[in-house]
């Protein structure tokens, strides 16, 4: 009677943990970030009795996070890609419409002025053609100090925006690497994975991050996560997070980590850097 108890007590406590953790699961459906959990349940030791094994009952072993580390990575990578595009186009975008604008653009100013050369050229004593050459070149002179002053303008933003982009970064590896170390302090073994909310935490930092610079990782057996970026540059390794600095490096800006140039390739920020590389 009293191995009946057991067991029965057993299936008891192991369902109310299930429930408990549906519960969780339906508190948070609408929670951003949050993925559901399930409780893994196992079959209690056997208890030798006589010459037979008679079993005890069974165990909530642990709550697995229910995930897909393939899908989530094919999601960061996708997340960079389109950054990476919309920061092109938008500043493809603006440059097309400052120097391929039907009135304002680059194209009509010239026009006016090799007509007036032209012009010139045709009748060399008119007076008329020649105020018009210096009205022309006037014209063309101060439609290149707008080009100019339009351009420095863009490059500022992409510097700026460079800048940020390199704080945030810094910020989101030092939050990632923080929660790796709350994850080891927690203790991880084969049974014992890490802490979902935890791990929650940690992939939303990695969404973000991947929004800003292509992003790859690599668990450990601690359950601590590394990240690179980049073409592989580390941002955060175990416990420790990299920091990014923007550099200024043959007149062009820069986002260095550990002193190497362009260590965020094929990114939202990469499209930045290329905007403030000088043709060669």
């Amino acid at each position: 009677m009293t191995d009946i108890l057991r067991i029965g007590l057993s299936a008891l406590l192991a369902q109310q943990r299930a429930l408990s953790v549906a519960s969780n699961n339906i508190a948070n459906a609408s929670t951003p970030g949050y993925s559901r959990q399930r409780v893994e349940l196992s079959e209690a030791s056997a208890q030798r009795l006589g010459n037979d094994f008679v079993g005890t009952g069974v165990n909530a072993s642990f709550t697995r996070r229910i995930t897909d580390e393939v899908i989530a990575q094919q999601l960061r990578a996708a997340s960079s890609g389109f950054n990476r595009t919309e920061t092109f186009v938008g500043y493809a975008e603006a440059l097309d419409n400052l120097l391929a604008d039907d009135q304002t653009g680059l194209n009509v100013t010239l026009q006016g002025f090799v007509n007036a050369v032209q012009d010139v050229a045709d009748d060399p004593s008119s007076i008329a053609a020649r105020q018009v050459l210096l009205s022309e070149a006037r014209n063309l002179a101060s439609r290149f100090d707008t080009f100019d002053r339009r351009l420095n303008e863009i490059g500022a933003e992409a510097s700026a925006r460079l800048t940020s982009a390199t704080t945030e970064i810094n910020a989101l590896g030092a939050g990632i690497a923080d929660i790796n170390l709350q994850i080891v302090t927690a203790g991880v073994s084969a049974d014992r994975p890490p802490p979902s909310d935890l791990l929650d935490q940690r992939d939303r930092l990695l969404e973000r991050l991947s929004e800003l610079v292509k992003v790859e990782t690599a668990t450990q057996n601690d359950g601590t996560l590394s990240v690179f970026i980049g073409s592989g540059q580390t941002l955060v390794l175990g416990t420790r997070a990299s920091s990014l600095s923007v550099a200024r490096e043959d007149s062009a800006k820069r986002s260095t980590t550990k002193g190497s140039a362009r260590a965020i390739p094929r990114s939202s920020q990469s499209c930045l850097l290329y905007s403030r590389e000088p043709k060669k």
